[in-house]
């Protein structure tokens, strides 16, 4: 898990909720709840879940779920 530890410390994480490991096909990923902190309209701090997908073998992440009004933060 050091690899995913080094790759999720590049995403300015405050905390990790969850961790599961899922799998689509042959793949096996890695699907990583956490909390970032960020600001809204550059002003109003506020904590934002991310869910991050990564791939289990390289550690590289593959997808990024943010709430849709991630695009009004700054973080």
């Amino acid at each position: 898990i050091s690899t995913l530890q080094k790759t999720l410390t590049t995403t300015n994480i405050k905390e990790i909720k969850d961790v599961k490991i899922t799998q689509s096909g042959e793949k096996f990923y890695y699907k990583v709840e956490s909390v970032k902190e960020a600001k809204l309209l550059a002003l109003i701090p506020v904590d934002m879940k991310v869910i991050y997908t990564l791939d289990a073998k390289t550690a590289q992440i593959q997808k990024t779920e943010e709430p849709w009004w991630s695009i009004l933060a700054t973080s």
